[in-house]
């Protein structure tokens, strides 16, 4: 898995290092192209935030899906969450790095 934007073309040094590519670009009706993205976890894209400290888009993903996506790449639970927090979620890229939301449900107290 690695990150492409149509602005940037990175070599990684990582395990899963490979030319980045531009063929993953995603605009919206704003006219937004400068998103980056995960190759190869399409299936866990929520959606866009765009950082009020920046102004710049972000891709958004979802943790679990991520974990399931890589899992089915013959890992375990624990080489997944270890693949992912060594490689996808410790990549800094830019100020355009995507996020990763974890869902949580809150207890609800009962008084």
């Amino acid at each position: 898995f690695f990150f492409s934007s149509r602005r940037r073309h990175t070599r990684f040094k990582c395990d899963w290092s490979s030319d980045v590519c531009s063929s993953d670009l995603w605009v919206d009706d704003r006219g937004i192209d400068q998103l980056m993205l995960a190759d190869g976890l399409e299936g866990a894209f929520l959606g866009v935030i765009h950082d009020p400290r920046t102004k710049l888009p972000v891709a958004v993903y979802d943790y679990d899906t991520v974990l399931t996506i890589l899992q089915q790449q013959d890992m375990t639970r624990t080489e997944a969450e270890e693949y992912f927090s060594f490689n996808v979620e410790g990549a800094y890229m830019g100020l355009q790095t995507p996020v990763f939301l974890q869902r949580f449900t809150p207890r609800v107290r009962v008084h």
